[in-house]
This record gives C-alpha cells, sequence and structure tokens, in this order.
C-alpha cells in the first residue's frame, strides 16, 4: 500500500453547480481528460462537459457510461508497461492525451465540483486529502513507478509540492504533503471580492492539479505469470488533517454545518460517492469504492496476461468492425493506427500483429 498525503488550502471565488442529483456539498473526482483539448484524428475530444466516444459508451462493454460520459465517465488511466524495445512509444500510443508519444505515461486531472450553498460566491476554504494506493492483489507484476504534481497555477491556484518522481519509495511516504492557496481578495486594505479567483464558470468543473503517472517495466509471463490484478491499482482518498471546510461571502454567511464531501462517481449509479461519515471534518473519512483505478496493461493484451499472441485474436476481432460499440478498454487496447474513424478495422491488424512477442528480453517488473 502507497500513501502520499495531499494538502491544499483554498480561499477561492468560484462556485460550481453540481450535476443532477448532487447530494453533496462538494466533490473531488479524477479524469483522465484534461475538460478543454478538442478532438483530431484518432484522438477524442477532451472535453468532459460535451463528451465524445469512447467516453459516451463506457470502461466495458457490460457496463455504461458514468452520466453520459461526463464527470466520472474517466475514473481509469491505462498505461503500458515500458519496454526494453520502446514497444510503449512504437506500437501505438492512444490515447496519449499528454502528446508525448509514450503510452507509458498520461496524466490524470483532480477536480472539485462546488455546490453554491448560499448564493453568494461561497467556496472551500481547505481541502485535507491523503491519496492511498493500493495494488488488488500481489505479488506486483508491472509496477506503478511515479507520480509527479502539479498545481493549476493558471487558474489562481499556488503553492509547495514535493518531489514524488522518485518512484516507489517516495510514493511510500507519508511526508508528502502538498499545500496550496487562493484568496478571493482585492483591493487595500483587501475585501472579500467574488471576481477573483479560479473556476468563475458555474458550470465548468474546477481544475486543481495534474498528476503524472508512469509505469516500470514489463514483467513477463514467464518470471510472474498472470495477474491482471497484480497490475492493478485502486486509489482512494480520505480526510486528513487539514480537513474539508468552506468559506463564505461576508455579505451571505453561511450556517457553520460541516461540509458534506463526496470522492468520485459510483460507476454504478453516476452520484458521487459520499464519504462513510459525510464530512470533511473527520479525519480519515474515506469511500467505498475506488476513486480512480491505475492499470499498467500491454495494448493488444486482451486476456490481460501480460504479452501478446493468438489468444488476443478473439478480444480484436470482438471489437473490430463499423457496426460495433467500442468502449474505452477495447479502444486503448485496439487502437493502433490513429486513423479518424473511430472504430477498430483491418487498419490496426498488421500493428497488432507486429506486437506479438516482441518485447524480449524481460526482467521481474523493475521501475527504471
Amino acid at each position: 500500500m502507497r500513501k502520499s498525503g495531499i494538502i491544499l488550502t483554498a480561499l477561492c471565488v468560484a462556485a460550481l453547480a453540481a450535476p443532477a442529483a448532487f447530494a453533496a456539498d462538494s466533490v473531488v473526482w479524477f479524469d483522465i481528460r484534461d475538460g478543454v483539448t478538442p478532438g483530431s484524428p484518432g484522438v477524442p475530444s477532451q472535453s468532459i462537459l460535451a463528451p465524445a466516444a469512447p467516453f459516451t459508451v463506457g470502461q466495458e462493454a457490460s457496463g455504461t457510461a458514468v452520466n453520459a460520459g461526463q464527470r466520472g465517465a474517466g475514473q481509469v488511466v491505462r498505461l503500458n508497461p515500458k519496454t526494453f524495445n520502446g514497444y510503449e512509444s512504437t506500437f501505438g500510443t492512444y490515447p496519449d492525451f499528454d502528446g508525448d508519444g509514450d503510452a507509458s505515461t498520461a496524466d490524470l486531472w483532480m477536480y472539485v465540483d462546488i455546490n453554491d450553498k448560499t448564493g453568494g460566491g461561497d467556496t472551500l476554504s481547505s481541502l485535507g486529502v491523503d491519496m492511498d494506493i493500493a495494488v488488488r492483489a500481489g505479488p506486483i507484476k508491472n509496477p506503478l513507478c511515479t507520480l509527479d504534481i502539479e498545481w493549476e497555477t493558471a487558474v489562481g491556484w499556488s503553492g509547495t509540492r514535493p518531489d514524488t518522481s522518485g518512484g516507489p519509495a517516495s510514493l511510500t511516504t507519508t511526508t508528502n504533503s502538498l499545500k496550496a492557496v487562493a484568496v478571493p481578495v482585492s483591493g487595500g486594505p483587501p475585501s472579500y471580492d467574488v471576481t477573483v479567483g479560479p473556476g468563475i464558470d458555474d458550470t465548468m468543473p474546477v481544475r486543481v492539479a495534474k498528476f503524472t503517472v508512469t509505469a516500470g517495466r514489463r514483467s513477463c509471463p514467464a518470471i510472474l505469470p498472470g495477474g491482471g490484478d497484480r497490475s492493478t491499482y485502486d486509489v482512494n482518498l480520505s480526510v486528513n488533517n487539514l480537513l474539508t471546510t468552506r468559506v463564505f461571502n461576508p455579505a451571505t454567511p453561511g450556517d457553520g454545518s460541516a461540509e458534506q464531501v463526496a470522492f468520485g462517481y459510483d460507476e454504478g449509479t453516476g452520484l458521487p460517492d459520499e464519504l462513510t461519515s459525510g464530512s470533511g471534518s473527520v479525519v480519515g473519512s474515506t469511500t467505498a469504492l475506488a476513486d480512480v483505478v491505475i492499470q499498467i496493461r500491454m495494448k493488444g493484451d486482451s486476456n490481460f496476461d501480460g504479452t501478446t499472441n493468438v489468444l488476443d485474436l478473439p478480444g480484436f476481432f470482438a471489437a473490430n468492425g463499423p457496426s460495433v460499440i467500442v468502449d474505452q478498454r477495447e479502444k486503448y487496447l485496439f487502437e493502433f493506427n490513429g486513423d479518424p474513424l473511430g472504430f477498430i478495422n483491418a487498419l490496426d491488424l498488421p500493428t497488432f500483429f507486429a506486437t506479438f512477442g516482441p518485447a524480449t528480453p524481460c526482467v521481474p517488473g523493475v521501475c527504471p
């Protein structure tokens, strides 16, 4: 189990209208989409409020898209493990939202939905969370190696961050607390100003931070066979001792009640996944469901046995053809040529065949 603490202090102005059936005062959630970048040939739009396929389809064929592809639909990040022959940069890098041409790295964005409780520009004054990362089953097959964090300074967040790029050793420490602040005041002497601060829009999610995650080297099946769960990491947030509290415009003071917080969206219901205590004022409060899932899996490995071969062909052909509605998992696994048609077809097959058994020699999964 890995734990990194995140401490965010925010005196900001934004009040975000919540989606339908929003029961909590605020929701902290993750998505692999930046919410801004439009689509391009072979790459879907990263818009969250106007989502594109495959986010409108869902994570798995048997499921449905959370909130019709909007909030909560991008809570799974899939990485290709690093290989000795550069497989992660050679055999298709879809979705490559970070634009680096490397499928072993990805960005994960942290958002906050803030429900205005008074109609007067109130918002969170502090957000304190710990981040608990645990592999579903041991021993670890494909390791998660780095988690680097940047605050959204462009919209007013500023603060300090530790260096968490040192691999698993730095991810296990409990001293990696982050502090950031954005104050909704202006003038001299300073006064509360509802026009200052990030996230003024009452429909867009407030983007808090970017987490860059990096996979380690691939572990061969001969060294550690099987193990989809050995390469899948559940991330759960919990309230730390900074707590989660709210600041109010002095002109419309609140009632002083504890902030009701949710972490992530339930993929079954599409509703915010509320804390076990329901309150951001109780240290250790968490949610039953993972708030984000990080999966380190070779592209093309449909049966998740750690390699690509003829055993993966049924999965490819099941996703093949213009009449097939391709979900996020299938799009990651079998989109090799980045064509603008949006479905898996014969143009993806040559590169898929080229992936069969190329990633040797192998070592037990390690960080570079």
